[in-house]
């Protein structure tokens, strides 16, 4: 069995353990890679900007098996390229991927869908921002500033005016 694992940190390395250790007789690469998974499996210096390129050679090796390991390779669309070529894949699809990261989209399908969510408002600007805080009655609030995705930290208002100075500053710079 060939199996390919794309990404190059901590998260990989523990993945090719794991598969080293359930198929001993696999051959396995990692895309990019990094020194010390080279010491347990095929280094390939693929880069994550050329999705595809990764996708034909993964055909042209034969690769049985692909395991996304990294958020970046997720979003970098290399799981469709190769869903496309025929090639199994271990890893979310872009619609999945796509709920992960943006939060406000996995709000509008959950409610959608009857699942329960924490109530939460997105705005177009700071000004609409600014003219809901004016309104609002529930404090404390967390408040985010541009996409709304996973690995975006908030700020946490416990009034009315800490909630209208961070938006403030958040669109000041």
């Amino acid at each position: 069995m060939k199996i390919l694992i794309i990404g190059d940190g901590a998260r990989e390395h523990a993945l090719l353990w794991k598969l080293m250790t359930d198929a001993p007789s696999a051959d396995i690469y990692c895309a990019p890679g990094n020194d010390a998974i080279s010491l347990l499996a095929h280094n390939v210096p693929f880069e994550l900007e050329m999705p595809e390129n990764i996708a034909y050679w993964a055909l042209e090796k034969r690769i049985d098996l692909v395991v996304i390991g990294s958020r970046e390779a997720l979003s970098s669309g290399v799981g469709e390229h190769l869903r496309r070529l025929g090639i199994e894949v271990l890893g979310a699809t872009e619609k999945a991927r796509q709920l992960e990261e943006d939060l406000s989209l996995a709000r509008e399908v959950m409610s959608r869908e009857g699942l329960p969510v924490i109530a939460s408002q997105a705005f177009a600007s700071p000004r609409e921002a600014m003219t809901y805080l004016q309104e609002v009655r529930g404090f404390p609030l967390i408040i985010k500033a541009g996409e709304p995705r996973y690995e975006e930290k908030g700020a946490v208002a416990l009034n009315r005016s800490q909630a209208l100075r961070i938006v403030s500053e958040v669109s000041d710079g």
